[in-house]
């Protein structure tokens, strides 16, 4: 009975130790920690602990590097996580930069990147974007360009019944400045796009 309590406060005596020493990592290995053991005035004051069976300090050891490894597991995940969410605000983030250009009519289905990019390089939802895996600021402007580009034959259509509404005949002398006059003055040209309206005008010019 006297050897189980004995074990016991060893156990406790030697997990307590363990934890309080920093130089002891997920990484140190058994012959590590003796060394560092000897070390600390703590273990070496103790001499019940010092006749401490070999066996049972291995376990305590071993149990205590198996929670260091847990800890480190669940920090690096945690990061993990951290690392992802930050990144998919970064790209949510200059997805909506993207929108208020568009929104501006700075941006739309006929825009370039080498237009653009002094407007979106100074912005620092571009700069929070660079360096990390996954799209790119220029992926996501050739993917909202392309998306902007695939709304034209239905924008187009919209724009056609804005003038036929309106009574606008397109001839040879028509400009494209009083063509996008006559589109604006109608609610439904809110939400067409800048670019797919000139792209309409140059297709009905040519026809």
């Amino acid at each position: 009975e006297e050897a189980k309590a004995l074990k016991k406060r060893n156990v406790k005596a030697l997990k307590d130790i363990l934890s309080n020493m920093s130089k002891v990592t997920y990484r140190t290995t058994w012959q590590e920690a003796q060394r560092l053991l000897l070390d600390n005035v703590d273990f070496v004051n103790d001499t019940e602990l010092q006749n401490m069976d070999k066996e049972d300090a291995l376990i305590v050891f071993e149990e205590y590097i198996r929670e260091l490894e847990r800890i480190h597991e669940d920090s690096i995940e945690t990061q993990r996580k951290y690392i992802r969410r930050t990144n998919r605000k970064n790209r949510e983030a200059f997805l909506y930069f993207l929108d208020e250009l568009h929104e501006q009519g700075k941006l739309h289905s006929m825009s370039l990147w080498v237009e653009l990019f002094g407007i979106i390089s100074n912005d620092e939802r571009f700069s929070k974007m660079l360096g990390q895996p996954g799209s790119t600021p220029l992926d996501l402007f050739k993917l909202y360009v392309e998306d902007l580009k695939a709304r034209f034959h239905d924008e187009k259509k919209v724009v056609k019944e804005i003038l036929k509404d309106k009574g606008y005949t397109i001839d040879i002398d028509s400009t494209f400045e009083k063509f996008a006059e006559i589109i604006s003055t109608d609610k439904r040209a809110a939400a067409l796009d800048a670019g797919n309206i000139k792209l309409t005008f140059n297709s009905v010019c040519r026809n």
